[in-house]
């Protein structure tokens, strides 16, 4: 069934075939520009697939959760006659767009070190762009092997954990110049630093850190034996909507809007904040081990301490967009870790009381983030 005899609702169907017609007969951008206060539906959203897609006949669109929104961007995924899934993510801002558009080079090169099994996910394959008013496109793509996991996928299938560690140890060993030559962000391990000891200022200035957590992350970053790492390609944004998987396999990687050569331990951050140490250890381990390293150099405990600092980034995001729906979360995010911190030295006041006298002192993690707070869907 084609297009324009789309077998929904029929308001529906006068809506997408009038959007239709719109881009098969002219040249207008979608009218949809910066700073849209309510998600485009999946019909418009369906009709930037055919706008990016002379080709395609769209016969059918996954509603509800189908058109999703994550961050700065929009998703959803339409069917065309001959069977072919098709993916669109549209920008809702300038700088999601300047993502967008910075994305397309990196995935060619990715999708490159994919086909020759060098990078064991898969990656979007960039087939077409819609303009949209406002200076942006959105992207479009086939449809990527697997499905969405979340949280609980990884804590209960440990098949699961493996296989993202040998993907992100993959990911990491590819040629830095995969991303370099794009024009993408190289951080040193010293501009890392920098821009770190630059975040946790801010955030100190605006008033919202207690000076035990400024203290705290200050020492960590003083501490050279930690930050002696070779930098590498760096996802940057790895989190559940990230990852696709199939029968405890994962297929693919999407989401590479924030993709860099910088220190790999960014993307265990939230991992980090989200497995049981149990979990960690081996996600570290199996990681190791397709790396072929003897140590990780300090990895997890940067990836812990980024845990933490991720709350810092969510508060700067709110106070750069003036939103202070998210800087009252930050905030209060920002206060459960401070309090928490109490709870963790409390209890190993506890142990140390408890422990049979002469007996070997447990070591303890004072300069490592040892605490994970539930950072939320809304900060990745």
């Amino acid at each position: 069934m084609s297009l324009r005899h789309f077998s929904t609702e029929r308001r529906a169907e006068r809506e997408i075939v009038e959007i239709y017609r719109r881009h098969r007969g002219c040249a207008h951008p979608m009218p949809y520009g910066w700073g849209v206060n309510t998600p485009r539906t999946p019909l418009h959203l369906a009709a930037l697939i055919v706008a990016a897609l002379p080709d395609a006949d769209i016969d059918r669109i996954e509603m509800g959760e189908a058109a999703t929104q994550a961050g700065d961007t929009e998703r959803a995924r339409a069917r065309d006659t001959r069977g072919r899934w098709w993916e669109v993510e549209a920008p809702l801002t300038p700088a999601a767009s300047l993502s967008i558009e910075s994305q397309r080079d990196v995935l060619i090169n990715l999708g490159a070190e994919h086909r020759a099994g060098r990078l064991l996910a898969n990656v979007p394959h960039v087939t077409g762009f819609a303009t949209i008013r406002g200076g942006g496109r959105a992207m479009v793509y086939p449809r990527l092997p697997g499905l969405p996991i979340d949280e609980s996928d990884l804590i209960d299938r440990p098949e699961l954990v493996t296989s993202l560690a040998r993907c992100l140890a993959s990911l990491h060993a590819l040629r830095t110049s995969v991303v370099t030559s794009t024009g993408l962000p190289d951080y040193s391990a010293e501009d890392c630093l920098k821009r770190l000891h630059s975040d946790i200022d801010e955030a100190a200035q605006s008033g919202a850190l207690s000076k035990r957590l400024f203290d705290r992350w200050e020492e960590f970053l003083d501490n050279a034996s930690l930050w002696r790492f070779t930098p590498t390609v760096v996802h940057g944004s790895i989190d559940a909507d990230a990852i696709l998987a199939h029968e405890g396999t994962v297929t693919a990687l999407t989401g590479f809007s924030a993709i860099h050569v910088g220190d790999p331990a960014q993307d265990f951050a939230w991992l980090a904040a989200t497995l049981a140490p149990d979990q960690l250890e081996n996600l570290y381990t199996v990681y190791a081990g397709a790396k072929r390293v003897d140590t990780l150099a300090g990895l997890p405990e940067r990836a812990s301490f980024l845990s933490e600092i991720a709350l810092v980034k969510w508060l700067l995001h709110g106070l750069r967009r003036h939103d202070e729906d998210v800087v009252a979360d930050a905030k209060q995010l920002l206060a459960d870790l401070d309090s928490s911190l109490d709870e963790a030295e409390a209890h190993r006041e506890h142990e140390l009381e408890t422990k049979p006298e002469g007996a070997p002192k447990e070591p303890t993690q004072d300069d490592v983030a040892t605490v994970k707070v539930d950072l939320g869907a809304d900060e990745r």
